[in-house]
């Protein structure tokens, strides 16, 4: 009996309702419950409690500024239609909104020489190369003939021996990092030629070389470039006398060796047909010379061999190349000082000597074929 009574008077209580002054809200009510009460309607804001409803927020940061208004909307300014204007051109009203999209610069051509820096930059720089410029020098292997003429010289003694030559060249080049690069070349070349002197004697063989390594840098301005290089070099000369001259005297077969710094400058301009002219312009002073005087070819004498410390040479190439080939004239010009004296003994007579002063002048053609060349 008991507890039908307390489940009886649970229920009266459960039915029974709240006064609306003491109603519950529970957190998930603040954001969907309002209240009433005797005088206003009351909202629940979320974390903030009870406000009357109607009444906005306070700005955040300024809880006593008023309310600001709210903006305008964008109206757009629409131009009426003017019928006498059918014919007119169409007026097209700029979109402030509107981003136009940038175009990307045009890509710079590295291994094109009409792209090249402009005159500002100055030098051509090195680190935007990815391929060769026309007028860059090139890892390559050159050959090629050549025809000059020969003319030396002795002053003191009034003799002088002339002739044509023929031969050929060989010139390999390797680049490196940063425009340098280096070179190699080779000459070898033979004629006769015709003495006068003590008497006259023609037809004498004679034979002419070097060989050169020489390192340089090029400095490129768009289709124009300079090359300053420099190295060592050695130089050889065969010329046989051997003989009786036209007034009875006896030749000897002379043999030079020198060597030498070449020091040269090499101006190249690509022309607009894509071919290139170059001139190589270069000082060749003597270090060393050796000359040896084979008077042993004369009964009872001594060879005599003498040093000369004293001379220097000039060579210049006028060259154009196309197609591969390069031709030009070439001029080759040496000057020698005057030797030291030297005396020695033969089986029979004893001789000093000494290699007067002379000169060495040629004047060329070569031919010059691109055999190879690295891309």
């Amino acid at each position: 009996m008991s507890s039908r009574l307390l489940f009886a008077g649970l229920l009266l209580v459960s039915a029974a309702p709240a006064p609306a002054s003491a109603e519950i809200v529970t957190p998930r009510d603040l954001r969907m419950t309002s209240s009433t009460t005797a005088d206003r309607v009351w909202g629940y804001q979320p974390g903030q409690g009870p406000m009357p409803q109607g009444q906005a927020l306070p700005p955040l940061y300024a809880p006593h500024a008023p309310p600001r208004p709210a903006p305008a909307p964008h109206a757009p300014q629409i131009t009426p239609f003017d019928p006498s204007t059918r014919d007119a051109p169409i007026r097209v009203l700029p979109n402030p909104y509107r981003q136009e999209p940038t175009k990307p610069p045009p890509p710079l051509v590295h291994n094109d020489w009409r792209n090249a820096p402009s005159a500002s930059s100055r030098v051509f720089r090195p680190e935007l190369i990815d391929k060769p410029v026309p007028v860059q020098t090139r890892t390559a292997l050159d050959f090629g003939g050549m025809i000059s003429y020969k003319r030396y010289k002795e002053p003191s003694l009034n003799m002088s021996d002339r002739g044509f030559h023929f031969g050929g060249f060989l010139e390999t080049t390797y680049t490196l990092p940063e425009l340098w690069f280096m070179r190699g070349e080779l000459r070898l070349s033979g004629g006769s030629t015709d003495y006068k002197g003590s008497g006259t004697k023609n037809n004498n063989p004679d034979y002419l070389g070097f060989v050169q390594a020489t390192v340089g840098r090029d400095f490129i301005w768009n289709n124009f470039a300079l090359t300053p290089y420099g190295g060592l070099g050695f130089r050889f000369l065969i010329n046989d006398l051997r003989g009786k001259t036209s007034t009875g005297h006896t030749g000897y077969k002379r043999t030079n060796m020198m060597i030498y710094a070449p020091l040269g400058l090499e101006p190249r301009m690509v022309l607009d047909n894509g071919d290139m002219m170059r001139v190589r312009a270069e000082l060749r002073p003597m270090i060393r010379g050796w000359q040896e005087s084979g008077l042993s070819a004369l009964a009872g004498y001594p060879d005599i061999r003498n040093t000369q410390s004293l001379g220097i040479g000039v060579r210049t190439d006028f060259m154009y190349d196309t197609r591969g080939f390069s031709f030009g004239p070439f001029i080759d010009y040496w000057r020698i000082g005057k030797s030291n004296t030297v005396c020695a003994t033969g089986a029979a007579f004893g001789v000093c000597g000494y290699e007067p002063s002379n000169s060495t002048f040629e004047f060329g053609f070569k031919v010059l074929y691109r055999f190879w060349e690295r891309k």
